[in-house]
């Protein structure tokens, strides 16, 4: 079912259209037959949504949100809906399979776009391209929507409203599945979505809320830890053990998780100088098809995803890979590994990585370019794809960059700590006590926001 009208907007931006006419069609979500293979929470979450039911999908670190988003999406696409899978930042997106939603709504600009006047935004700024997008999907996931503000939620509600010319329908009529936890990484400026008058009135205080602890099944300790510091209810036992975790010299063996981009980048500038031999430099190659934006800011959308513009090896260097890219040889994403040495593919090196696997031993992978997940920036049918070596130095990140992701071992660095959540996110992301070491740490920054957590507590499961 869908409802044609026909639109015609002018647009002035680089390499824009003017006074183009098209008829778009708005997708209605129709009847959705679920497979009877499909359970437990994945089951709950179709359900509601074939029921054109919009969901909240939280819970705590390591509870497999991202396993169940991924699908959910594969279930109903299945089922013949058309499923829109977007993150709110690039590493988001990245786990999910999907773009932006700065990028799949057609907010050039980025965050800036949510100050414009919406005139503007609607008429000069998003794509003719981003409007089809739009007008044909049914359904829209955004994951870690936990670092999306309140404005920019709101903004999206109105741009969706106004693209698909249903004003009176939150989202545009758009059937919508959140997932992220309010309680790790908040918004960088403004307030929680959750405050936003569109929450209000279409996901309330309602949720799905998963209670299976995948990634710390095997630490009792540290997953009640966890727990308790998620809702500022850790004791004085829980910083007592923590304490025991402060190293004033983590092994090599673990990844630096810092709070600020600059640290990682100097962490891992200076530990790949210190390697001898020849460095290898690789350049990602993109293919922007872009008609509707101009190829600089395609590249600056490229340039959120996991795969680096530029990648810079050495034998004996560090190394992380990104992405499922390597799933194949048993290597997930988060793997960590040493490069080995490089082999020739015609008059190119490329590495030879030894990697540690989650599940115990060891896999030796000759890495070739792979191409990242695609980007939409040009209509349903183009793309902006960016290949490359699918790998990152892995001596340093950020506590944002690894959201989402399992790492055997890790020293936190929270001697800059500042933000709510930010402890919460970097503890998490090794599943064992054993595994975490701890700089620059104390009680103070562990920082529990009283809206998230009061949030959090009135939550009504399904």
């Amino acid at each position: 079912m869908s409802a044609r009208h026909r639109v015609a907007w002018s647009y002035g931006g680089p390499g824009g259209w003017r006074d183009r006419h098209e008829d778009l069609q708005v997708a209605r979500l129709p009847r959705v037959l679920l497979p009877a293979t499909l359970g437990g929470a994945v089951l709950k979450v179709c359900r509601l949504l074939a029921a054109r039911t919009s969901v909240f999908l939280t819970g705590p670190p390591g509870c497999g949100k991202t396993y169940l988003i991924n699908d959910v999406v594969k279930a109903l696409r299945a089922a013949g809906a058309a499923v829109s899978v977007c993150g709110s930042t690039g590493v988001a997106s990245a786990l999910v399979g999907g773009t932006t939603v700065h990028a799949w709504a057609g907010f050039i600009n980025g965050d800036a776009d949510v100050a414009m006047p919406l005139d503007v935004v609607l008429d000069k700024v998003i794509p003719f391209a981003a409007k089809k997008r739009i007008c044909s999907s049914m359904v829209l996931v955004i994951d870690e929507v936990g670092t999306l503000s309140a404005a920019f939620i709101t903004r999206l509600d109105l741009v969706l409203r106004g693209v698909r010319r249903l004003p009176d329908a939150p989202f545009g009529g758009l059937t919508v599945l959140f997932s992220g936890d309010f309680l790790q990484l908040a918004p960088p400026f403004g307030n929680y979505a959750v405050v936003s008058q569109v929450w209000c009135d279409v996901l309330g205080s309602r949720a799905v809320v998963l209670d299976t602890h995948w990634r710390h099944i095997q630490d009792c300790r540290l997953l009640d830890l966890l727990l308790r510091m998620r809702v500022g209810n850790h004791t004085k036992e829980d910083m007592d053990l923590l304490a025991t975790r402060r190293s004033a010299d983590p092994p090599r063996s673990a990844v630096w998780l810092f709070c600020h981009i600059l640290k990682a980048k100097e962490k891992n500038e200076d530990e790949i100088r210190r390697l001898p031999g020849k460095e290898v430099t690789y350049h990602a190659r993109d293919v922007v098809k872009a008609k509707y934006i101009g190829d600089v800011e395609a590249a600056n959308v490229l340039d959120t995803l996991r795969y680096p513009r530029t990648l810079s090896l050495r034998v004996g260097a560090c190394v992380i890979v990104p992405s499922n890219c390597l799933m194949k040889n048993g290597v997930p994403c988060g793997s960590r590994g040493i490069v080995l040495c490089f082999f020739w593919v015609g008059c190119v090196q490329y590495p030879t990585v030894r990697f540690e696997l989650p599940t115990g031993g060891f896999s030796t992978v000759d890495v070739v370019p792979a191409t990242s997940c695609v980007v939409a920036l040009d209509g349903l049918s183009t793309a902006a794809p960016r290949t490359q070596v699918p790998l990152v130095l892995g001596w340093a990140m950020t506590i944002h960059g690894a959201q989402g992701w399992t790492l055997l071992e890790v020293a936190v660095d929270l001697s800059r700590a500042w933000a709510a959540g930010q402890a919460l996110s970097g503890l998490s992301r090794t599943p064992t006590l054993s595994g975490l070491h701890l700089v620059g740490f104390d009680e103070k920054k562990v920082i529990v926001d009283s809206l998230a957590a009061s949030f959090n507590e009135s939550l009504v499961p399904y």
